[in-house]
């Protein structure tokens, strides 16, 4: 199964334990339909995403469940999120890496026109419109009840081998200042950073029920994701 198959499963297990009594056709509308579905899904995906719950609830060797099957499927998607972000990373560092080695003479680039007053203010005002958003996000992200850990580095003392087992490490606090500085100022910059805190904070903390860090990363990267839809909600109707 794919990235928007786990997050379908997910979804579909939630649809069908809070409305265990819906039809098959409601269920499939409302998992069109929700926010955290990434791409409707076809006939063929939604088969597929019913044959992989009844699969794993046989596969289950204690006492099978929805609930235990989605424990496993988050976790593994938490886990796929690390990997793509990861990735993008390498390949950032693969095209830098390759773009200082090239010895190509560069031709002249073609003279562009100078941007009017105008348009450099309308630049200026459209960034500084999107860096009050991004610091609107990590302040609600950071005043959330559960997201208070993830709002400052993680201190080497209460935490030794963080770095030896965190190749990445980001936090909120640093978030906002890559934002005051220029570094961060896109919003796709912005969201794979902020996915960077939750996916460091499940690889290090793992999906372990009893642990407060697992649970309090947990309720705030849901939160979290729900900011994002909301913006790219917005986005779209604009």
């Amino acid at each position: 199964m794919d990235l928007c198959d786990d997050v379908n499963l997910l979804v579909y297990i939630t649809i069908t334990q809070s409305h265990p009594d819906w039809s098959e056709d409601t269920v499939k509308s409302e998992l069109a339909q929700n926010p955290f579905t990434i791409q409707t899904p076809s006939a063929e995906q939604y088969d597929r995403v019913k044959d992989a719950l009844h699969t794993k609830l046989e596969e289950a060797e204690d006492q099978p469940s929805p609930t235990a099957v989605k424990d496993k499927v988050r976790s593994r998607l938490i886990s796929k999120l690390i990997d793509e972000i990861h990735k993008c990373d390498t390949k950032i560092v693969a095209l830098s890496t390759a773009k200082s080695k090239a010895q190509t003479p560069v031709p002249k680039a073609t003279p562009t026109p100078p941007i009017s007053g105008r348009q450099l203010r309308r630049q200026e005002l459209k960034q500084k419109r999107l860096q009050n958003i991004m610091m609107n996000m990590i302040d609600n992200i950071s005043n959330h009840r559960s997201g208070t850990p993830f709002s400052h580095p993680v201190n080497p003392k209460e935490a030794p081998d963080y770095a030896s087992l965190v190749r990445l490490p980001q936090d909120l606090r640093t978030i906002k200042t890559q934002i005051k500085d220029g570094v961060i100022f896109t919003f796709e910059q912005f969201h794979r950073e902020v996915l960077r805190v939750f996916a460091n904070s499940e690889m290090y903390n793992g999906s372990d029920k009893t642990s407060a860090l697992s649970i309090w990363g947990k309720e705030c990267f849901k939160y979290t994701e729900e900011l994002f839809d909301l913006y790219y909600q917005a986005e779209n109707e604009t």
